[in-house]
């Protein structure tokens, strides 16, 4: 499938896969111009990692030391302890 930044305004795309790491060899030689979109950039950024991200109670990750701690017994205490945050994904995968 389409990646979900597909039509983004910040979004540079290759014609095709053989036309790729060429477009990627040009970026890199010459400096684009993305001042007009350094906003659109920093506004989807926000949206994936603050308004995307659900974290889930009971389960407690630290990625600089690759550890994740899981503080629920059952599925059944998982699945309470985040009830809402369920409910909200079901609507919305469901719409």
């Amino acid at each position: 499938g389409d990646a979900f930044y597909k039509n983004q305004n910040f979004v540079i795309p290759s014609e095709n896969r053989n036309n790729y790491f060429e477009k990627l060899q040009y970026l890199l030689l010459n400096s684009p111009e993305i001042i007009d979109t350094k906003a659109s950039i920093l506004r989807f950024i926000h949206f994936i990692y603050f308004d995307r991200v659900n974290w889930l109670n009971g389960i407690s990750m630290d990625h600089k030391n690759h550890m994740n701690v899981f503080n629920f017994e059952t599925i059944e205490e998982l699945d309470q302890k985040n009830e809402e945050t369920f409910i909200k994904f079901e609507k919305e995968i469901l719409c």
